[in-house]
């Protein structure tokens, strides 16, 4: 599969595609979740932190995971069609939990 310009990578998932998510280290010494479709490895980005890993992915290519937020929080994320949604924006404010 390769990495995104680091030195390693790990991967944690597959669907039924052939799909697989993972992390792999960047150029830059951090770690960002990656989609592997078989030809390309995307790099998923982060939620503002420098690190990001994807955990599971569905057969409908939906990702799960986890990535720093710029302030250095560690929150779940569901990835969908390019995008990185914070889980803890879907949950009430002041709710007293935290996806992490």
């Amino acid at each position: 599969m390769g990495t995104l310009g680091g030195w390693g990578g790990w991967a944690y998932s597959i669907n039924n595609s052939g799909q697989i998510v993972g992390e792999a280290d960047t150029s830059s010494s951090s770690r960002h979740a990656f989609l592997y479709d078989g030809r390309t490895m995307i790099d998923l980005g982060t939620l503002g932190g420098s690190d990001s890993g994807a955990f599971g992915i569905n057969n409908n290519g939906e990702i799960v995971g986890g990535a720093q937020t710029s302030g250095g929080a560690g929150h779940a994320f569901f990835y969908k069609a390019g995008i990185m949604t914070d889980l803890n924006d879907c949950i009430e404010t002041n709710s007293g939990f935290l996806l992490g």
